[in-house]
């Protein structure tokens, strides 16, 4: 960092290098954040749990969230409510980012003002960016869950850059402890970030191993710190979510396998380690989780994979001296698919990767962000021309999906703002049958028999590439899906109709009744009917 004296003229401090990088970094994801997802913040569009959560974040304690609670409360002490707000949650969430691309650019020494740019971009415009966009009552408390899972990664890799070099720091304890409690924190939050960060100490780790003298005992030393550190904030984390829950006097769900992570035995182990493999060769191949759905995305990211092994060989060969170092490196690289996609370990008690959405693999970033990092060692050899050419080549893939992502957001805001608007007339028509029925009062129940019919509603096959979880449900018209929760919050929100709409359980109960046998499909005339206290409306036969 450059060092600041002030202006002998006007008495002012010059800008420090890393404010420059700071301002960079903030000024880049506002832009490419806009770009990206200001269709989401510049409309209300409840979509997936964002029906329910208007004024809350959430499932917390029994989901492991301790933290969320906390900050959910810091925040109605502060402003009196929690409230799904587009463009607050959408900004703060920008920040968040803006910081942790920030702690990248600084711990990797990614120099270059453009490299910088496209790092940052990346990280504000990536599909996980945009499924956490669909939850975006809580989308800000996910996004601080990443800085703080950075942060305690920076600090870890700080204390193991200082061990590396064999320098004595009296504040390495310190910055250790810090490191470690950021990434609990980080994970009473939201589980899935500690993946992020075991990325970043991974990266870190490996690209030491390529610096040429790096102390070949003191880097397995390192490594093995590394995974203590991370293996310790897990450990910590559990101990103290159980204290909490005992404290709260509740169980932890049995969502997504939260109430089995860290307790599978080895074959869920094997079958979560196959699934990381499986998961991450897929993505070349179909896609993953609707990100690299597209045959040209897939191209291109195989295409920035290749270029990453030709500076990994080129660093190989020109820096590291020992064999061991060199064989250790390539057991590092065969095992980055399972760090790339630690999360479908960590949910391996619940099925692996049935249990992981968009949302939870924000790691598969660094996949792209690699070759950036990677460039800045190659830069340093004599090579020039080659370091120049893979740089270019690198800056372009990058470039492409910064633009692509941005378009695959919008289009995904578009998806679920047309299905949005489209239930809203559906539900309006809908409503005004039920209204209409003679004999109709507030305070009757609503059975919704049957399933809605495709035929009923617009299908736009256009948006099915968008795959994103949620954005791959094609409409907001569903019957009691899931059990009624969203669809009464629909009818609540949207449309100010609060009868008790009965599950589907007990709505298929009138299927078996004569007059509703009798009954036509809905839209057509005859397709509602009050029975005793309800107001039925048959769907289907089926």
């Amino acid at each position: 960092m450059e060092e600041r004296v002030n202006d002998p003229v006007s008495g002012v401090r010059p800008v420090s290098e890393r404010q420059k990088i700071l301002y960079r970094c903030l000024i880049t994801a506002a832009a490419a954040g806009i770009l990206a997802h200001g269709y989401m913040f510049f409309n209300k569009i409840s979509w997936h749990d964002d029906l329910r959560h208007i004024f809350d974040v959430g499932t917390t304690y029994k989901s492991g969230r301790w933290a969320l609670a906390f900050l959910a409360s810091v925040m109605k002490g502060l402003f009196g409510m929690t409230v799904s707000l587009p463009a607050f949650n959408g900004f703060l969430s920008l920040l968040f980012i803006a910081l942790s691309a920030y702690l990248v650019i600084l711990r990797f020494r990614i120099r270059r003002a453009p490299e910088q740019v496209l790092v940052t971009a990346l990280m504000a415009c990536f599909p996980v960016v945009t499924a956490t966009f669909s939850y975006v009552f809580t989308a800000p408390y996910y996004f601080f869950s990443l800085l703080c899972a950075t942060a305690g990664a920076y600090l870890i890799t700080e204390c193991l850059e200082v061990w590396l070099c064999g320098r004595p720091g009296a504040g390495v304890p310190l910055r250790l402890t810090g490191g470690v409690f950021l990434l609990v924190f980080s994970m009473g939050i939201y589980q899935a970030y500690l993946a992020s960060a075991v990325c970043f100490i991974v990266i870190f780790l490996f690209c030491r191993g390529l610096d040429e003298g790096t102390d070949t005992r003191r880097w397995i030393l390192s490594c093995l710190a590394g995974a203590a550190a991370s293996a310790a904030g897990v450990l910590f984390y559990i101990i103290l979510n159980k204290l909490i829950l005992r404290w709260k006097e509740l169980e932890m769900g049995a969502y997504q396998g939260l109430n089995s992570m860290g307790s599978f035995g080895p074959a869920e182990i094997l079958k979560g380690l196959g699934s990381c493999y499986y998961s991450f060769l897929k993505m070349f191949a179909r896609g993953y989780k609707g990100i690299m759905y597209l045959l040209s995305t897939r191209l291109v990211l195989l295409a920035l994979c290749m270029l990453t092994a030709l500076e990994i060989v080129v660093l190989m060969r020109a820096k590291v001296k020992s064999p061991l170092q060199k064989a250790l490196l390539i057991v590092m690289l065969l095992l980055s698919p399972v760090v790339l996609q630690l999360i479908e370990l960590m949910t391996a008690g619940s099925g692996g990767g049935s249990a992981v959405h968009t949302l939870m693999v924000y790691s598969l970033v660094y996949l792209l962000l690699l070759p950036v990092i990677l460039l800045q060692r190659v830069e340093t050899l004599p090579r020039k021309e080659l370091s120049r050419r893979v740089g270019k080549a690198v800056a372009c893939c990058l470039a492409f999906f910064t633009v692509y992502f941005t378009f695959y957001s919008n289009a995904a805001y578009f998806k679920a703002w047309i299905y949005q608007e489209q239930a809203g007339q559906f539900y309006n028509r809908l409503i005004v049958r039920i209204e209409s029925e003679e004999g109709y009062d507030p305070d009757m129940k609503v059975a919704l028999v049957g399933t809605f019919d495709p035929d009923s509603y617009m299908h736009y096959p256009e948006l099915d590439q968008i795959r994103i979880t949620f954005y791959q449900e094609e409409t907001l018209i569903a019957n009691n899906y899931p059990g009624n929760r969203d669809l009464q919050a629909f009818f609540r929100l949207y449309d100010d109709f609060t009868p008790h709409v009965l599950t589907s359980d007990k709505s298929a109960a009138y299927a078996e009744l004569p007059e509703v046998q009798e009954m036509s499909c809905y839209p057509a005339d005859g397709s509602i009917r009050i029975i005793g206290d309800t107001v039925v409306v048959k769907l289907s036969d089926g």
